[in-house]
């Protein structure tokens, strides 16, 4: 039984990201014709603060979550929502912090836009990746995935759309952080369906989390800032 979900659950995943990955590859033929390589290059500076930023919002608990829901399954909505609250909370610390210190730095305002805009998205996918571990650790990938792929069409779909019609980086930003609000959506919905979600706040067991995800925290946030590092470094030099 238990080697029959592994396959399953492998096969999903699989063909979840290959079906990802076209439909990037597919967005990335159009952006760099439409928008520029100096806006394809400030999008991607985006990106990368917000990769970084993002391993201290999620604080080493995805991981964690997997761990903690494949050995208390029925603490699993629990631990879901204490992980949520936990995310929200220093992601919202962190976006205030991002807007201020960059309203003071000699960045141009589109490029500032544009970070603010993905910080946006982040608050979604921070979420998502939570409600990601707990599938994972229930071993039902299946709905994730679904989730996922329809968040990837609507980037490409609309986004090529949208620099088909001339709207630029702002609509293709705005887009990816709707579809991002789609896939949440669908995560939560699946997750209520599973066993209705209550939303409360357990200090006890969020320090805990807390204090048992800094070990994957400072791992997960190495090799994300040596892998986006540089990105940021070139955009300072340029």
């Amino acid at each position: 039984m238990m080697q029959k979900s592994i396959v399953k659950n492998t096969s999903i995943l699989m063909g979840s990201q290959l079906t990802t990955w076209s439909l990037a590859f597919l967005l990335t033929i159009f952006m760099p014709r439409y928008l520029g390589a100096e806006t394809v290059g400030k999008l991607h500076f985006a990106n990368s603060i917000w990769a970084m930023l993002g391993v201290i919002c999620t604080f080493g608990m995805d991981t964690l979550l997997v761990k903690e829901v494949a050995r208390f399954p029925n603490n699993a909505f629990n631990l879901f929502t204490n992980s949520v609250f936990i995310r929200v909370v220093l992601f919202s610390v962190i976006f205030i912090a991002v807007f201020f210190i960059f309203q003071g730095l000699a960045y141009p305002d589109d490029t500032k836009i544009i970070l603010y805009l993905v910080g946006i998205s982040y608050i979604f996918n921070i979420i998502i990746g939570a409600s990601a571990a707990t599938f994972q650790g229930m071993e039902t990938m299946g709905v994730f995935s679904v989730g996922v792929i329809v968040q990837r069409t609507i980037d490409t779909i609309i986004g090529i759309i949208l620099l088909l019609l001339g709207y630029g980086i702002y609509g293709l930003v705005i887009v990816f952080a709707l579809s991002s609000a789609v896939n949440l959506a669908i995560q939560l919905r699946s997750l209520n369906r599973l066993q209705r979600l209550t939303f409360r706040f357990d200090i006890q067991n969020s320090l805990r989390m807390l204090n048992s995800g800094i070990p994957y925290l400072m791992s997960n946030l190495f090799l994300v800032v040596y892998m986006q590092v540089d990105i940021v470094i070139i955009s300072a030099l340029v």
